[in-house]
């Protein structure tokens, strides 16, 4: 399984799965979980921004507040794109991502969830 690079997460996403003892849970995330994304650049580094939909929005609240203090991995057609230990009950439905090495890198992870792009 080929990985993405390293992102930061500051919010995250859906379907976790889960998995044997010491095993990191699962989220997939899925076109349908995705309201819209965008790329943000700074000087220093490239982002991206995922806002989850409304209902996806709620359900990820519950799943991060039932597995707090679990790792878990974030998924997207069978890539990796994030491990974290889930710290708090994650509300927003706002995902923020680094670690792309070009504009065109982030696009391309955009055009792979197959949604617009956030205004």
């Amino acid at each position: 399984m080929r990985s993405w690079p390293v992102f930061v997460l500051f919010l995250m996403m859906s379907t976790l799965s889960t998995a044997a003892a010491g095993e990191p849970l699962q989220y997939r995330l899925e076109t349908g979980h995705v309201k819209c994304a965008q790329v943000l650049k700074s000087p220093n580094e490239i982002r991206i921004q995922v806002e989850l939909t409304r209902q996806e929005s709620e359900h990820f609240a519950e799943l991060t507040r039932g597995h707090i203090g679990q790792l878990l991995q974030i998924v997207h057609a069978d890539r990796i794109l994030l491990q974290a230990i889930i710290r708090a009950e994650i509300s927003s439905g706002m995902i923020l991502t680094s670690g792309f090495d070009s504009e065109e890198t982030a696009n391309r992870f955009i055009q792979t969830l197959s949604v617009g792009h956030c205004r």
